[in-house]
């Protein structure tokens, strides 16, 4: 019946389809850098926080569960990493839409600071019921051991999925 009626190329490959793609990639990680942005906001301060969604809330509750009873610096330093999370996952989002193969050392160093594991490992004081002395905290030591933990859990995740 409408034999005669072939478009000018084949049905799947319209000429706009890889702008098409393009401009849904590009809505998505705008859209992704808008929620990452929120989460964050919510990560700085649960307390002040105006959740406008489920996540957002669900969030905030928890932030201010598990940073009850911790002293202000904790607190500071367990939300401050909160946002490198957020980052990782744009920066995921953007890699994979995009079609970009990050540089080695560029990977690991963006893993390191933002795949997790360095805010989770602020949660073994919290799950022991320790406190650091700041001493303690400040140490360069310290700190590359939680680079060391978070390199491990990171590239082992990565390698497993």
């Amino acid at each position: 019946m409408f034999g005669d009626l072939v478009p000018p190329y084949p049905p799947r490959c319209s000429p706009d389809v890889e702008e098409a793609r393009r401009h849904g990639l590009r809505w998505v990680v705008e859209r992704a850098r808008l929620f990452l942005d929120r989460l964050g906001r919510v990560a700085a301060d649960p307390r002040a926080a105006d959740p406008t969604n489920p996540v957002e809330g669900g969030l905030a509750d928890l932030l201010g569960r598990t940073c009850a009873g911790r002293d202000t610096v904790w607190r500071q330093r367990l939300t401050a990493r909160l946002p490198n999370v957020f980052d990782d996952a744009l920066w995921e989002v953007d890699n994979l839409a995009f079609g970009r193969i990050p540089d080695p050392v560029d990977y690991i160093g963006m893993r390191r600071r933002a795949g997790g594991a360095l805010w989770a490992a602020q949660l073994v004081e919290r799950a022991l019921g320790l406190g650091l002395p700041p001493v303690v905290r400040e140490q360069p030591a310290l700190e590359r051991l939680h680079e060391a933990f978070a390199d491990v859990v990171d590239l082992h995740n990565d390698l497993v999925s």
